[in-house]
């Protein structure tokens, strides 16, 4: 369940975000993933309650956000205001906070960028996606979800789980580099499509760095949830006949 919610839910998300300045990173989608656990389990879309329980409570969403509390936050925070109002527009047609509030049950997407954008409004750092950082990433939850009965011996297990989703989906993904030579094969050129890059260098090794260079800068720049160590770059080359 969490690899899947990461990667139809989670990933698109922070793709969408970081073309509003916000960045994609593994941290950030352990943090969700992690949240999203401790919340509903990743399962439930609005908060159980009584004996048996019944889906009737107060929060909605994957990651269990109420009305007056994280909905109202994120709508009216300065560091989340304008970007959380576009997208419950474009979803929503409203940014009425029961109306925001209600959507949540069935946008796992809108649930996504209001819990991302709760977790930018906090001025402290998330903590890498490392073991260590249990009580850290924790203390996070704490402070931004506070949650009126936190269950801490939940969450070192969930923290494992979302670090191992983390990994398990950063599967390599390729972009085709064409190389070729300038009119008077002074100069090499690199292009790929996929990234929207171009570049040129007097030599193919230079010109191999220079594009290795850039394209983690494009990948950022398009929004695309690719972790660094899974990008993988298949140059082709094609030469011209030596000047004289």
């Amino acid at each position: 369940m969490p690899g899947k919610i990461l990667t139809t839910v989670i990933d698109p998300t922070l793709a969408l975000l970081a073309q509003e300045g916000i960045p994609a990173s593994d941290k950030a989608r352990a943090m969700l993933v992690a949240i999203g656990l401790q919340e509903s389990r990743l399962k439930e879309r609005r908060q159980l309650v009584g004996k048996p329980p019944r889906p009737v409570g107060p929060a909605m969403g994957l990651w269990q956000f109420e009305q007056g509390g994280g909905v109202k936050g994120v709508l009216t925070h300065k560091a989340s205001r304008a970007i959380a109002e576009k997208y419950a527009l474009l979803r929503v047609g409203s940014i009425e906070l029961k109306k925001v509030w209600e959507a949540l049950e069935c946008d796992d997407v809108l649930a996504c960028i209001f819990a991302r954008l709760l977790l930018w409004t906090d001025p402290k750092a998330i903590p890498d996606a490392r073991p260590e950082n249990e009580e850290a990433a924790w203390q996070v939850y704490l402070g931004n979800w506070r949650p009126g009965k936190p269950h801490r011996q939940t969450w070192g297990g969930y923290w494992q789980a979302a670090i191992k989703a983390v990994e398990a989906v950063r599967e390599p993904v390729r972009f085709d580099v064409e190389v070729t030579r300038a009119n008077d094969c002074t100069l090499w050129v690199a292009e790929c499509d996929g990234l929207k890059l171009r570049t040129e260098a007097e030599s193919f090794e230079a010109l191999r760095a220079r594009v290795w260079e850039i394209a983690p800068e494009m990948v950022q720049e398009k929004g695309l949830s690719i972790a660094p160590d899974a990008l993988r770059l298949r140059f082709s080359f094609e030469d011209c006949y030596p000047a004289r």
